[in-house]
């Protein structure tokens, strides 16, 4: 079961932080990364017994190349670099591994917290009806989507080492 990260541009280190150790490590990151997810409701939600959502390492189930695909349906732009980390979910410990998976195609906000298991995995690791529906709306306003919105994710609660880490690019 693969989960992906996005390559920052300008990748400082070996190690992925949540947002929040950020402020520490990277400030200068940290303020530059911080204004991209500012619009984004999920941060400000408190996960039970993980903390926050910007506590923890935002992942993807669904390879990244199917999300391209998708947009491309929907006529969105896709012009920029498509740069993933591929991270084996065996590596990471499990019980910091948390599903978030948004049940509204409307509010960001309504969304079910489920435990990682491959059960689960199986279930939530393609492109749904919600990101479908956002990525149409979108269009149909004439705006460019949030590219990852309404896609499941995995939080991760912990920091990942990207040294030996595949590198994906298309």
């Amino acid at each position: 079961m693969f989960l992906y990260h996005h390559v920052p541009d300008n990748v400082e280190g070996n190690i992925l932080y949540p947002l929040n150790e950020m402020t520490r490590v990277f400030p200068d990151v940290f303020n530059k990364q911080k204004a991209k997810y500012d619009a984004i409701k999920e941060k400000d939600v408190e996960i039970p017994g993980f903390g926050f959502w910007n506590d923890c390492i935002n992942l993807m189930p669904v390879n990244p190349e199917l999300v391209k695909e998708e947009l491309e349906k929907f006529g969105h732009d896709t012009g920029w670099a498509w740069k993933f980390y591929k991270i084996d979910s065996t590596t990471l410990d499990n019980k910091n591994l948390i599903f978030l998976v948004q049940t509204d195609k409307e509010d960001a906000s309504k969304r079910d917290f489920l435990k990682f298991t491959e059960t689960n995995f199986n279930k939530y690791a393609h492109i749904g009806e919600v990101a479908k529906f956002r990525y149409q709306k979108a269009k149909d306003q004439g705006e460019q989507p949030y590219t990852f919105g309404g896609i499941p994710h995995v939080l991760y609660k912990g920091r990942i080492n990207v040294n030996d880490l595949e590198i994906i690019e298309f």
